[in-house]
């Protein structure tokens, strides 16, 4: 299997035998034109690459953040005394005076 890497290793070589003096003009001009073929494809694949991790990435936070969501709700409406929050929202989303006044419900029904 090929990596980006080698694809840019070997077309350095293809355009190192271009510029030296042992093939023939038209074979330098194929040489020239593989080896720069093969630097636009290691730049390609490279960014190719660099797209799919970060949707694997985004991927796995959303899983995670669907299943945190999930552990919480079960949390909050396991106890029957309690009433579950109309939204969970997320952690970011919510501002330090909401958290505050949010805080003392919870630790109320969980205390119960």
């Amino acid at each position: 299997m090929l990596s980006h890497t080698s694809i840019l290793i070997i077309s350095i070589f293809i355009l190192g035998m271009a510029t030296g003096n042992i093939s023939s003009v038209p074979a330098n001009s194929s040489f020239l034109m593989m080896g720069v073929f093969g630097v636009i494809s290691y730049f390609g694949l490279g960014a190719l690459a660099d797209s799919r991790e970060r949707k694997r990435r985004q991927q796995i936070l959303e899983q995670k953040e669907e299943a945190l969501e999930g552990r919480l709700e079960r949390h909050l409406t396991t106890n029957p005394q309690c009433h579950p929050p109309q939204r969970v929202a997320s952690a970011g989303s919510l501002h330090n005076a909401d958290r505050q006044a949010e805080m003392p419900q919870l630790t109320t029904c969980q205390n119960r």
